[in-house]
């Protein structure tokens, strides 16, 4: 069923700040272009219904798949190639330590979250334009998904990166000060 020789994966609430349509559109521009591309988006939300429909209403079926909540995660980061991830706003995005944790390229915006403060462009992840990403993930998508040695090398940085600033052991000295201040 997953079987591309791209996948990619979405890990996310369906509301209108993940913006769900914008990856949508990237895979659906490469499939126009007869890429073997599918995206397998895993979550629940209010824009359920909505987001099935737009998939129907391109007959997308056969590309994007809409995954309920999955407690193995993991499995799905492990077989896809990169994870998605076009949020509008977020504070500090779990799913993409978690792709890091896994060793994926992550495509994610500028300027959100702290974003910024651990993924590099070009070094460990994809920063895309955070008002419009469609054209930006579309060529970033186009130009890697037959040669994916760059993707795995820029995953194993990011999973140094999320290790090296968001582990216990690199944490923990700053645990400590906080707590002896008081």
């Amino acid at each position: 069923k997953y079987k591309a020789d791209l996948l990619l994966l979405m890990v996310a609430r369906l509301d209108p700040l993940k913006r769900h349509t914008m990856a949508f559109e990237a895979v659906k521009q490469l499939t126009d272009m007869g890429v073997d591309c599918k995206l397998i988006s895993i979550g629940e939300g209010p824009m359920r219904k909505e987001l099935q429909e737009w998939i129907d209403s391109r007959k997308m079926n056969d590309n994007i798949f809409l995954e309920s909540f999955a407690p193995n995660t993991i499995d799905y980061f492990e077989a896809a190639d990169m994870l998605i991830h076009l949020s509008y706003s977020e504070a500090s995005s779990h799913v993409v330590k978690e792709a890091g944790m896994c060793s994926k390229t992550v495509i994610a915006c500028k300027d959100v979250g702290d974003f910024n403060d651990y993924l590099k462009h070009g070094v460990n992840a994809f920063l895309a334009n955070k008002e419009n990403p469609v054209a930006e993930v579309f060529s970033l998508l186009k130009m890697h998904y037959q040669d994916k040695s760059l993707l795995e090398q820029m995953g194993n940085a990011l999973h140094q990166e999320v290790v090296s600033s968001f582990s216990m052991e690199a944490v923990e000295k700053k645990y400590q000060q906080l707590l002896n201040s008081n």
